[in-house]
């Protein structure tokens, strides 16, 4: 596994809440939800290419035999796998590699998948980024991908600092706060 951060192009970022999205014309995420009940991952366009401005941690991962099922594709449930390697290694990247950086637990995440990954794509890149952070959570958006750009799957996830002696969620420290701001390349509050 190799893990690098990139900053890759993306022309149609859009605003919701707050928070940058991808997609569809600015008109249409900035009225009241189209799609009540609905994920925003499902009312997403498709992409091909990974294509987002910020930087973006990223993972090569070698499709292993034990990543299969009785279909002869990827099973699902691996895919959070793959995300989860990416993530952590984005967090890692962040926060730094302390022990409180393994301190953060994952509290939601979506997934929509677009391609079937077989054992004879061999390989796929894991991509994660900083898509905004609140007073104690951080939304990260993710992808997975060919090594051509094919795009396999995008998801969102949540994470939450914890607390380990209560073993409940914090605030994040400042320390973090500021990490997290110089992700995002911005000087204001998340």
């Amino acid at each position: 596994m190799t893990s690098q951060v990139r900053n890759i192009p993306r022309s149609n970022l859009r605003t919701l809440g707050g928070e940058e999205r991808v997609g569809a014309p600015l008109s249409e995420w900035n009225d009241p939800d189209p799609h009540p009940g609905r994920s925003l991952l499902q009312t997403r366009p498709r992409r091909t290419r990974a294509t987002i401005a910020r930087p973006m941690h990223e993972t090569s991962i070698r499709i292993r035999w034990r990543d299969m099922d009785a279909y002869g594709h990827v099973n699902n449930a691996v895919y959070l796998t793959y995300l989860e390697e990416c993530r952590d290694a984005w967090v890692q990247t962040v926060l730094g590699s302390g022990g409180a950086s393994w301190d953060f637990v994952l509290a939601h995440v979506g997934v929509d998948y677009r391609r079937q990954l077989t054992q004879s794509d061999e390989q796929i890149v894991v991509r994660c980024r900083l898509a905004s952070f609140g007073r104690s959570s951080i939304r990260t958006s993710e992808e997975i991908s060919l090594p051509d750009g094919t795009l396999v799957a995008e998801a969102e996830a949540v994470v939450v600092p914890r607390d380990p002696s209560s073993d409940r969620s914090r605030p994040l420290t400042e320390s973090e706060r500021e990490r997290l701001r110089a992700e995002l390349g911005t000087e204001e509050k998340g």
